[in-house]
């Protein structure tokens, strides 16, 4: 059974969504009961592959961004601004599946309200 059906998931996003079900299913706090109750096992899924591409998005970003804070010109300054538009394309990427997250939780919810607290 796919994770995610009707998405295909990249290698790392798949084994990172897996091994956080597998987690999720022995850790059951309220927290973990609510995801589920409003996002469906597609939508945990699908957000545990957003968080493993947005994540480490995030970090190269900041890597790229204290490479132009170290100053220096020539090749260092070109591998700061490589190193942040690397970040960015992944960041967009993992933001993908948070929104086909989201809209797989409106499909598994149907008619019922999203669940706060």
């Amino acid at each position: 059974m796919s994770l995610a059906p009707g998405h295909h998931l990249l290698p790392h996003e798949r084994w990172f969504a897996s091994s956080m079900l597998r987690r999720q299913s022995t850790h059951r706090t309220q927290a973990i009961l609510r995801l589920e109750q409003n996002y469906g096992p597609a939508g945990m899924a699908l957000t545990a592959a957003g968080m493993i591409t947005a994540i480490p998005g995030q970090v190269v970003v900041i890597s790229g961004i204290l490479m132009l804070a170290l100053g220096g010109d020539g090749a260092l300054e070109t591998f700061g601004f490589r190193l942040g538009g690397l970040g960015i394309a992944m960041i967009l990427f993992g933001m993908i599946r948070y929104f086909q997250a989201r809209t797989a939780g409106r499909v598994f919810r149907g008619d019922r309200p999203f669940v706060r607290r």
